[in-house]
């Protein structure tokens, strides 16, 4: 009977009728499983009725009340439906704690299946927006990397660089460490950086993987106007544009300086603090307060003499430490020894062989061929 009443839903053009009608059957169906899906589609109806009259709360509030993973005669296709409009919902009621919660109900190998990759482009957006809120500049990486990976997004010329794109911003956005590394490392290999809408943002990222000191006003000069502004010609991704753009170009000034202050742990065990400042182009006041913030994450080893302003960034070594290294150095030491003598003891009795004999000794030695 539900059933059948749920055909008439649609048929309604009188609001007030068709709610009445909604309400009633929602009632009548409410804790029965073998209608569980029709009243979970009246239940998406009815929220997207508030939400058309800006009731967005209550929309919200009736959407996540479905535990639609629980249904087992509904499609696999529709339940992730029903689970991505819960996610926009909150989002956009900015209830991001709710929605970080729902989204891992989302299997990733579902979207496996290349029939459902439309699902997938609208999940990774969903979650783009959620990180975004987050500032979570590795996880943003990834989810555009999953959408730069998607077959009907690769083939659009213009929708895979614009992805590609965005996955070298968030990559050089993200905070250094081994997954960062290592996922920057991967991206530098793919052939479509090679290709002339990507020259300036391989150029960007090579700036962050090679081991030398980055200039931020060159880099601002050479890189902020294009990255900043949209070209028709060559489009960016917005990234650096709004209030959220802002946090992201400060965001990506402070990563030019962390791996300028990683790039000097490389050449330098001391150095003065003045001279940082020289290179860095900042206050020694900001110098301190970044090298502080990158000891606090364990991403270097530093020490400031504040008597002398020297930064010496040659971390003690451990007294068992040094006597291993010791032990391993001397038992190399004794093993050539050994080896010399055995080939000395060699060569004295090749002579006296040659002695005996009355036979000549062959010009090359043992020894120098050892």
């Amino acid at each position: 009977m539900v059933q059948e009443c749920c055909k008439f839903v649609d048929e309604l053009s009188d609001e007030n009728l068709k709610l009445t009608l909604i309400n009633t059957l929602r009632t009548v169906s409410e804790g029965k499983i073998y209608v569980e899906n029709e009243r979970a589609r009246l239940t998406k109806i009815l929220a997207d009725m508030k939400e058309a009259n800006g009731k967005l709360d209550e929309a919200t509030k009736l959407m996540i009340e479905l535990q639609v993973e629980t249904y087992n005669t509904m499609d696999r296709r529709e339940k992730v439906n029903f689970i991505l409009e819960q996610i926009r919902l909150c989002l956009d009621n900015k209830d991001y704690i709710r929605a970080q919660i729902i989204s891992k109900k989302v299997s990733i190998r579902y979207f496996e299946d290349e029939a459902t990759h439309d699902l997938k482009l609208h999940f990774y957006q969903l979650m783009i927006k959620l990180d975004q809120h987050e500032g979570s500049y590795l996880d943003m990486c990834k989810h555009y990397y999953a959408i730069y990976e998607t077959p009907r997004v690769k083939a659009n010329e213009s929708d895979k660089f614009m992805a590609l794109k965005s996955v070298v911003l968030f990559i050089c956005l993200a905070e250094y460490g081994n997954e960062q590394s290592d996922f920057m490392n991967r991206i530098a290999l793919d052939k479509n950086l090679r290709e002339k809408p990507m020259d300036m943002y391989h150029k960007l990222l090579d700036l962050f993987m090679t081991s030398e000191i980055i200039s931020w006003s060159a880099l601002e000069l050479n890189f902020g106007s294009a990255l900043r502004s949209s070209v028709k010609s060559d489009p960016a991704p917005d990234v650096f544009v709004g209030e959220d753009g802002e946090k992201a170009w400060k965001c990506l000034k402070e990563r030019v300086v962390e791996h300028n202050i990683r790039v000097m742990t490389k050449y330098y065990t001391r150095v003065k603090l003045e001279r940082i400042s020289v290179l860095l182009d900042l206050s020694p006041e900001e110098v301190e307060n970044c090298i502080s913030r990158l000891v606090f994450k364990k991403m270097i080893y530093a020490r400031i003499d504040g008597l002398t302003n020297i930064v010496s960034f040659k971390e003690p070594r451990d007294a068992a430490k040094v006597l291993d290294d010791w032990s391993v150095s001397i038992n190399g030491l004794m093993s050539l020894l050994s080896h010399t003598s055995h080939l000395i003891d060699k060569e004295i009795m090749v002579h006296k062989h040659a002695a005996m004999t009355g036979k000549s000794v062959p010009k090359t030695s043992t020894v120098l061929n050892a």
